[in-house]
C-alpha cells in the first residue's frame, strides 16, 4: 500500500512538472494556396467537378453596380478548430501533447491548378509545336521567328504566328514567378527585332524601310510587272485587293502574231484574256477582268487595272509561268501591335528587375512607337492605314477597332510606367474616340466591327475580335488613363448577357446572335475577364487547352481566388 502511494505521488508530481514547462509555441499563418503555371505542347483536357456552369439569359437582371459587384466573391475560409471548439467526438489533445515535430496543417491544393501547372512546364520544355506553323520549326521556341519567310503563301503575319508564345510565357512568368519564362521572352523578343524590317532591309511599298514588322500582299493590294525579254518593264498590273497571296499572273507569248495571251488566277477564278497586244492591254482589262472587291478604291470597285504602260506598246513580253503578284509591304499598326503588347508587359517585368536589356528594349517600344504615330495616327483619334498605299480605299482610312486597340493598349502601359505626356495623350483620345461609337445597353456595351468608310461592314464585332477588343481594353483600364470601372461593368455584361446567353452555345457576334457550340473555344481568349464573368472559368476549364491558355487560366484563377 505504501509503495502504491509513493508511486501515485511521484506520477502527481511530474504531471506537475510538465504543466509548469513554457508551451512551445504553435502560432503560424495559413495562405491560400496560390495558383501556379505550367508549360506542354501536349494538350490535356481540364474539368472540374467543384466549378458549376453557369447560364445568363437576355431577360435576367443586370447588376447596375460597380465591377467589385460583378466579381465572384471570395470564397471565405473555413473556420478551424480553435475558432469553433473540436466537435469531434473523442477527446481533445492538449497542445502540450502534441510532438514539436508535427507540421501545421496545410489547405488542400487545388488539382486543377497542379493540373495547368504540370501541363505548361511540359509543353514549354517540349518547345514549338509543328502542327501550328505551316513552315519548319524547332523545339526552340525562337525557331517560330527564324524560320519564317515573308513570302510564303497562304500564311498569316508573323505576328499572328507568334504574339500568342509571347503572352504564354507572359502570363506563365506571372503565375508561376518562374524567371525561365521571362528569360525565354528576352530571347523571343530579340530574335523579333532582328527580323524587323530595319534589321532586313525590307522596303515597304514606297521605297522607305521603318522600323515595324511590315504587312504582306495577304492583307493589301499588290503588283505585277510584265517585262520584256531584256528584263525592261513594259506594263504594271496593280490589284486592289487582299489575300493576295493567292493571286498569279503567267504571260503566253506569241512571236508569229506579236500577241500574247494573259491569264489572271485568284483562288478559283480565272480570268484569260488571250491575242492582246500592249496597245490594248488597258482596254481589256477594264473590260474583260470583272473581278471586283468591296474595299478597291475604283468607282466600279474592280480589282484589277492597268497602273503603268511604257511609251512602246508594240513590244512583245516575255512569257512566264504563273507566278505569284508581288509581295507588297504595307507596315500596318495591327502587325506590330501583336507584339508590341506582350513586348510592353515583357519590358515592364524587366526593368522592376533591374534587367540589363531592360532599357534597350524601352527604346526600342519608343522607336515603334514614334514611328506608327508619325505614319498612321489621325489627330481625330484613331489609328488609320498609311496614306495613299495600296491598301482598303487606297489608304488613309479608319482600321478595325481590333486593329486599334492592341496598340492603344501597349500604349497605356507603356505611357503609364514612363509617364510619357504625349503617350498618355493619345490613349485617352483614342479610347475616347471609340467610346462614340459604341452604345451603351441594360445588357452591355455594343459596338461594330468597323466604323466602316465604305459603309459595307455594318455588323455588329464578332465574338472573336471582341476578344482581342476587350483583352485590350481590360489592360487600358489596369493603367487607369481610360475606360472606367463603370465601362468595365457595362463590358462584362456584354459577355454574360449577350455572348452567353446560352452558355453551352456562345453568340458568333456581341448582339448575341447566331449562338454555336464551336463558339466555346473562343472564350479562352475571354479570360482576363473571368474575374468579373466567373462563368468564363468554368466553361473554360472544361475544354482541352493549349499551354499559353493554360498559363492565363491559371493566372486568372489567382485573381478569383
Amino acid at each position: 500500500m505504501k509503495k502504491a502511494v509513493v508511486f501515485v505521488l511521484i506520477f502527481a508530481a511530474i504531471l506537475s512538472g510538465c504543466a509548469n514547462q513554457p508551451r512551445q509555441s504553435s502560432d503560424y499563418s495559413q495562405s491560400s494556396f496560390s495558383s501556379e503555371n505550367a508549360h506542354s505542347d501536349e494538350e490535356i483536357s481540364l474539368s472540374s467537378s467543384s466549378t458549376q456552369e453557369s447560364s445568363t439569359t437576355e431577360s435576367s437582371q443586370p447588376s447596375s453596380s460597380s465591377p467589385a459587384s460583378v466579381a465572384p466573391n471570395k470564397e471565405q475560409p473555413k473556420p478551424s478548430a480553435a475558432q469553433t471548439g473540436n466537435q469531434s467526438s473523442k477527446p481533445a489533445v492538449s497542445e502540450s501533447s502534441v510532438p514539436e515535430s508535427v507540421e501545421p496543417p496545410q489547405p488542400p491544393k487545388d488539382p486543377v491548378s497542379e493540373k495547368l501547372k504540370a501541363q505548361i512546364y511540359k509543353e514549354f520544355q517540349a518547345g514549338t509545336p509543328q502542327k501550328k506553323f505551316i513552315y519548319p520549326v524547332t523545339s526552340d521556341w525562337t525557331s517560330s521567328v527564324t524560320n519564317y519567310s515573308y513570302d510564303t503563301r497562304l500564311q498569316a503575319h508573323l505576328s499572328w504566328k507568334v504574339s500568342w508564345i509571347l503572352e504564354g510565357m507572359y502570363y506563365a512568368y506571372k503565375a508561376t514567378d518562374d524567371k525561365m519564362f521571362l528569360n525565354e521572352s528576352v530571347r523571343m523578343v530579340d530574335a523579333l527585332l532582328k527580323k524587323r524590317d530595319d534589321a532586313i532591309h525590307r522596303q515597304a511599298f514606297d521605297g522607305n524601310i521603318y522600323p515595324l514588322w511590315g504587312s504582306t500582299s495577304r492583307y493589301n493590294g499588290a503588283f505585277f510587272t510584265i517585262k520584256d525579254a531584256d528584263g525592261n518593264r513594259l506594263a504594271v498590273l496593280q490589284f486592289h485587293s487582299q489575300q493576295n497571296d493567292q493571286t498569279y499572273v503567267s504571260v503566253n507569248s506569241n512571236q508569229d502574231t506579236n500577241t500574247f495571251t494573259l491569264n489572271i488566277r485568284h483562288q478559283n477564278k480565272t480570268y484569260t484574256l488571250p491575242n492582246l497586244t500592249l496597245a490594248d492591254l488597258i482596254q481589256r482589262v477594264e473590260r474583260e477582268v470583272s473581278w471586283s472587291f468591296y474595299g478597291s478604291p475604283r468607282e466600279d470597285k474592280h480589282v484589277v487595272e492597268v497602273a503603268w504602260l511604257g511609251d512602246d506598246t508594240t513590244a512583245l513580253p516575255q512569257s512566264c509561268d504563273y507566278t505569284m503578284v508581288e509581295n507588297t509591304n504595307v507596315p500596318t499598326p495591327v502587325h506590330t501591335a501583336l507584339i508590341l503588347e506582350p513586348m510592353t508587359q515583357t519590358y515592364i517585368e524587366l526593368k522592376n528587375q533591374g534587367h540589363p536589356d531592360a532599357m534597350r528594349f524601352r527604346d526600342e517600344i519608343k522607336t515603334m512607337f514614334d514611328a506608327l504615330l508619325a505614319n498612321n495616327w489621325d489627330e481625330r483619334g484613331f489609328f488609320k492605314e498609311m496614306d495613299n498605299s495600296p491598301t482598303f480605299l487606297n489608304g488613309g482610312k479608319i482600321i478595325p477597332w481590333n486593329q486599334q486597340l492592341p496598340l492603344v493598349s501597349a500604349m497605356a502601359l507603356y505611357a503609364k510606367e514612363e509617364n510619357d505626356a504625349q503617350l498618355k495623350q493619345v490613349v485617352k483620345q483614342a479610347c475616347s474616340y471609340f467610346k462614340t461609337k459604341i452604345t451603351a445597353t441594360s445588357t452591355g456595351y455594343l459596338w461594330r466591327y468597323w466604323e466602316d468608310p465604305s459603309n459595307t461592314v455594318t455588323y455588329y464585332e464578332t465574338t472573336n475580335y471582341a476578344a482581342l477588343d476587350l483583352n485590350s481594353i481590360r489592360l487600358i483600364h489596369s493603367t487607369g488613363l481610360a475606360f472606367s470601372d463603370a465601362d468595365i461593368t457595362l463590358f462584362a455584361k456584354t459577355i454574360k448577357n449577350r455572348i452567353l446567353k446560352n452558355a453551352a452555345s456562345p453568340a458568333t457576334h456581341i448582339d448575341a446572335s447566331s449562338p454555336k457550340s464551336d463558339n466555346l473555344a473562343l472564350l479562352q481568349k475571354y479570360l482576363p475577364f473571368s474575374p468579373y464573368v466567373p462563368e468564363i472559368t468554368a466553361l473554360v476549364e472544361k475544354q482541352t487547352l493549349p499551354w499559353d491558355i493554360a498559363a492565363k487560366l491559371l493566372y486568372f484563377k489567382s485573381k478569383q481566388s
